[in-house]
Order: C-alpha cells, then structure tokens, then sequence
C-alpha cells in the first residue's frame, strides 16, 4: 500500500511540475461478465473439472477406473468492480491524451452445474453437481487514453492498459454420486469449500498474482467546468460495462 500511496504522489508531482498539465480524479463502477466469451471458457473449465472428479470417482471407486466419460456441463459468470484512479492530461485540459492510475476491486464469480456419467462394462455412476468459484481481486490498473474530440462537450474515447492483483477468493464445489457397481446402488455426497490461500497450500500450480487486460471503447460528457461523466464498454478479463465521475483540475 505504502508502494502504491509512493507511486501516485510522484505521478501527480511530476505531472503538476510540466507546464500546462491537468489531473483529473476519476471514481468508476461497472457491472463483469464473461459469457461473452462463454464458448471458450467453457471448453477450458471441462478440461478442468473433468480431471478433477474422474480422478476423484475413479479413486474411490476401482471398478470405474478407465472407464468411458460424458458429461452435460452450464457455464455462467457475474460480477462488478469498483475503484478510484488519477488520470494526468500532460497537454492540459484540451489536450487529448492522458495516463492514469486506478486501484480496481474486482467480484468476479463463475459458476458450473451440470451431470458427469462413467461407465465402465456395466458399471457406472452418475454425478449431479454444482460448482462455483469467487474472485475478490485488488488490483493496481495502468491505462492509456485517446479523446478524439477532446475540446467538445460530449467526445468518444479508446482507452487500454492493463495490470496485476492478488488473486483472492473461495471456491466450492456440491454434489451427490450414485453408483451401480455389480448390482450395489450406493449414494454418497462430496461437499467441499477452500480459499485459495489453503488451495496454494495444498498444490503449487495455483497463481498468486492474477493479470489484467484492458480495452474499451467510451464516451465522455461534460456537465460543468470541472467534473465529466463517462460511461464505456469493452473488454477487462472478460465483458465489462462501466461508468462514473470524474473531476478535472
């Protein structure tokens, strides 16, 4: 945090030092979503969620093990962030291009239902589940923007950056087995919840840092001499729809 405080008072000395510069204090919010790109994070998350619980039915039951594998398998994803930020106009308040920094707090939450079948001569088990996952992720967000009109009062914009946070967060995962195995039906339960700090704990692969990408496209409208409303659209690890205010000095 001390780093953070560290990184914006210079910015905002060096920027106030050249001629002309204008700073601009920026407060966004927005709605996230992936189901934008639903198709592609659907066929990694099976990739996924298939290893996980063939290993763990093929673990628990040997018959099954080797066994043939269908699955039906939803896919969804919500979420919202919010955040505060500095943006510097090195030309001043006409000036068209400007550079800002954001501390962003991210919700994103993905979640996966659905059945997975295993057969193997004769044997087989079904498992009705539900899964979900949920980030709260701060991050400290770079970005560049380009006004193309930027002495109007209203002027369309393209903005892209990006960034890095700490990926934080819980996941879960519920569901209940039958199995039919040599002519024995049995019912059994898996309920489990961890963070991911107890996940890095249990298996290395886990990340701590999770990355930002940003692109958006937005418009910018000015309501009195000193303070503009935005709103835009793009791309930020996924769909996102966002808007705020901001004040310019």
């Amino acid at each position: 945090m001390r780093k953070t405080s560290f990184l914006i008072s210079f910015l905002i000395l060096a920027f106030s030092l050249t001629a002309g510069a204008s700073v601009e204090m920026v407060f966004s919010g927005g709605i996230w979503s992936m189901n934008l790109i639903k198709g592609q994070i659907e066929s990694l998350a099976n990739d996924q969620i298939d290893n996980a619980i063939r290993d763990t039915i093929e673990n628990d039951y040997p018959e099954l093990r080797d066994a043939s594998y269908m699955h039906t398998l939803n896919f969804d994803s919500s979420g919202g962030n919010y955040g505060v930020g500095l943006r510097i106009y090195p030309g001043g308040k006409k000036g068209s291009f400007s550079f800002g920094v954001f501390l962003l707090k991210t919700d994103m939450n993905l979640s996966i239902d659905g059945l997975i079948h295993i057969e193997k001569m004769g044997n087989y088990g079904d498992l009705n589940g539900t899964g979900k996952i949920n980030i709260n992720t701060p991050a400290l967000l770079l970005e560049l923007r380009w006004e193309f009109l930027p002495s109007s009062v209203v002027t369309p914009y393209i903005a892209l950056g990006g960034g890095v946070g700490y990926l934080n967060g819980s996941a879960e995962f519920n569901g209940n087995i039958e199995t039919h195995i040599e002519g024995q039906v049995d019912h059994d339960t898996i309920s489990e919840s961890k963070t991911f700090d107890q996940l890095r704990e249990e298996e290395e692969n886990i990340p701590s840092v999770l990355p930002f990408a940003k692109i958006v496209l937005g418009l910018r409208a000015r309501i009195t001499k000193n303070m503009n409303i935005f709103a835009e659209a793009g791309v930020l690890n996924g769909f996102v729809l966002s808007g705020g205010l901001a004040f310019r000095f």
